[in-house]
């Protein structure tokens, strides 16, 4: 698979198994929808089994640092660690998110940004050496 780049705008990248395997999607600050419509910021276009409305929020709160995974307002369930999630759970490096078919859509969560770095402390400390 192509090489994993970074930019400004990412706070992660959930990399995945098949039929995505390899492939991982940048994830930005604020609400990151899934699902498999045009309209979602991941979408997973070839797997009918992901529901096209948002099956679940990725939410990066970069003023605390701080990620979790929220319900979508499909019907479909998104699972935590193999857990259904039905309320926020925060989300940690390596924890995995399941949708669609149980086992099909796997996504490994890797963090870029967090306690040890920021792409805002980064950007404040380039401005100040200009």
């Amino acid at each position: 698979g192509a090489p994993i780049r970074a930019s400004s705008r990412d706070a992660a990248h959930a990399i995945v198994a098949c039929p995505y395997y390899g492939q991982s999607f940048p994830l930005k600050s604020g609400k990151n929808r899934i699902g498999r419509a045009q309209s979602m910021d991941v979408r997973l276009l070839n797997d009918s089994s992901v529901s096209r409305d948002c099956v679940a929020v990725i939410v990066y709160d970069a003023k605390i640092g701080d990620f979790s995974v929220i319900p979508g307002d499909s019907d479909s369930l998104c699972y935590w660690n193999e857990a259904a999630v039905y309320a926020r759970e925060q989300l940690t490096a390596y924890d995995t998110l399941e949708l669609g078919d149980s086992g099909r859509n796997a996504f490994i969560f890797v963090p870029l940004c967090g306690e040890r770095f920021s792409w805002a402390d980064r950007q404040s400390d380039e401005t100040r050496r200009d």
